[in-house]
């Protein structure tokens, strides 16, 4: 997760960075304003408001019991 202009994202993809630690990012939601390439960017404690986008959630226990939640969420604007 990263928040960009007060907007979290969720990284998708991540290229191998470069030797000069550049690296190239798919985000979702996309961006809404466009970021030029080489432009910094401070990776912080993620923040934002999302909501829930459906009722649905899911619990899954492994053997090692070792607990993952599941749930839909989405950006509240």
């Amino acid at each position: 997760y990263l928040t960009l202009d007060g907007h979290l994202h969720i990284v998708t993809g991540a290229e191998a960075p470069t030797a000069a630690f550049r690296q190239t990012l798919t985000l979702w939601p996309r961006l809404r304003a466009p970021v030029a390439a080489g432009d910094p960017v401070a990776l912080r404690a993620p923040y934002g408001s999302w909501a829930l986008a459906g009722p649905e959630t899911a619990l899954a226990v492994s053997q090692a019991r070792l607990r993952t939640r599941t749930l839909q969420i989405v950006e509240a604007l």
